[in-house]
């Protein structure tokens, strides 16, 4: 090989080599830059968390006057911090200390309440379940925790819808996190789960009730103990039933008034 072609492949090599390890190095920097980068959003990340909307004195309560909503970075936030989805849980609770506006809410602010355990509220013997209500139950929103109420289950036989009776006389000791006494949470739409008080057997059916069908519920009257005869809906049911209630005076409460 020439002297000249020798000099021309060598000349060839070490520009390859010098492509290479510049390609190498690029790679190597994108990819300390890329979890630098990974690491700075993690930590600057931000997270919808409670705060006080103005300062607050010892007794005020958790509301939508006293508490708002903040986009807080995670490398400030702290570990107690209460998120937004955590509202309804501390709705109504009454502040233990001094607030200054801005300040995030943690467990320390919140004065702990026996009347907000629920399970303060159970009898001996009696066990708390909660439960989905199903939406096109209107009644959801009238109810009030310690009204009572008889709970139904719509299920399917084969193709054909029915509804049997489930549980009378069921006390509703709560309305999402809600317990009696306490004020409407806030911050979105009444919750369209319910938790009831029922003995522990009661509580089984419940739970595999929900596994077959839809729970609907209807209000009973204070005081009320009379027992309902029992019954079968189906679709023949209602069609059969159909002329009888023709020319039946309906009683109509729309909003909560007659």
């Amino acid at each position: 090989m020439r002297p000249l072609q020798r000099g021309a492949l060598l000349l060839a090599g070490a520009v390859a080599t010098g492509i290479g390890g510049a390609y190498l190095a690029e790679q190597k920097i994108n990819q300390h830059l890329t979890a630098a980068e990974a690491a700075l959003q993690g930590d600057y990340e931000k997270h919808q968390v409670l705060v006080a909307a103005n300062d607050l004195t010892p007794g005020e309560r958790v509301g939508n006057d006293t508490i708002a909503v903040r986009a807080v970075p995670a490398t400030y936030l702290h570990s107690g911090a209460y998120s937004a989805n955590q509202w309804s849980s501390i709705a109504g609770s009454e502040i233990s200390g001094p607030m200054r506006a801005g300040e995030t809410l943690l467990p320390a602010h919140i004065r702990r309440n026996d009347e907000r355990r629920l399970a303060a509220r159970l009898h001996t013997g009696e066990r708390a379940i909660t439960l989905p209500v199903s939406t096109s139950t209107s009644v959801t929103e009238l109810i009030e925790p310690m009204d009572t109420v008889d709970l139904m289950l719509t299920l399917r036989d084969g193709e054909n819808p029915i509804t049997v009776p489930l549980l009378d006389e069921v006390t509703i000791l709560a309305i999402g996190n809600r317990l009696a006494g306490m004020p409407e949470s806030g911050f979105g739409q009444r919750s369209q789960h319910i938790t009831v008080a029922v003995n522990p057997l009661s509580a089984a059916r419940l739970t595999h009730a929900l596994t077959m069908g839809d729970l609907h519920l209807a209000l009973r009257a204070p005081g009320d103990t009379e027992m309902p005869p029992p019954y079968e809906i189906n679709e023949s049911a209602i069609v059969e039933a159909g002329e009888d209630a023709l020319g039946a005076e309906v009683e109509v409460i729309i909003g909560g008034a007659l």
